[in-house]
């Protein structure tokens, strides 16, 4: 009697992470999905009022895109849209906890979107409990698809505004969600575990849903 409670026991713990890891990501998902009717319109062009141009730099007598960086993403698309209740600019303290919020949503728009993928999220230092089949490698950023990049874009972007306010949508061709974006999915991608299916199509079907 002994020895089969002390097989049902890990059984059922292992359940109940599965039910609550399964309620968690369901949440999450219903929030990133949530829109952000305070940002109109969510994809501004180049040549409208208040855009946030691109980072530059002189190179010689011309300007040229210079890489982005975090700093740049706080001092250009943070503080000029987050202040104190008085409308002064916040100590660089709370900027810097925002972009750490930020990169929080990151995480699991990108979760998600590997899931989408038919790949794991699961620590490489704990168990997989989805069941996916293990592979050495997840697609690279370029072998994603312009549309399935765009999809998940426009929801790193509501998921921002909705939880932090900081306005994305008024980045110039969306430079910093895109830097952001690739930028997590190479550490990803340099994970020592991740799992999924044949990645030679990843992102290449329209079935690919995020």
């Amino acid at each position: 009697m002994t020895t089969l409670m002390s097989m049902i026991k890990p059984l059922a713990v292992q359940g109940q992470k599965i039910e609550e890891m399964s309620a968690q990501l369901a949440h999450l998902v219903e929030a990133i999905a949530q829109p952000a009717p305070a940002l109109q319109p969510e994809s501004p062009t180049v040549d409208e009022e208040l855009v946030i141009p691109h980072p530059m730099k002189v190179v010689g007598t011309k300007y040229r895109r210079t890489n982005v960086t975090k700093t740049h993403i706080i001092d250009h698309v943070i503080k000029p849209y987050c202040q104190d209740a008085d409308g002064q600019e916040l100590p660089d303290a709370q900027l810097k906890g925002i972009y750490s919020n930020i990169l929080a949503l990151r995480k699991v728009v990108i979760e998600i979107a590997l899931r989408g993928l038919g790949l794991c999220t699961c620590s490489a230092s704990s168990e997989c409990i989805c069941g996916a089949p293990v592979s050495s490698t997840i697609p690279l950023w370029s072998q994603l698809t312009t549309d399935y990049k765009s999809r998940m874009v426009e929801q790193f972007k509501a998921a921002v505004w909705a939880k932090q306010k900081v306005p994305m949508s008024k980045c110039a061709r969306q430079w910093a969600a895109m830097h952001m974006l690739e930028e997590g999915w190479g550490t990803w991608a340099k994970k020592p575990r991740n799992i999924g299916r044949d990645y030679a199509s990843m992102g290449t079907s329209e079935n690919n849903d995020i």
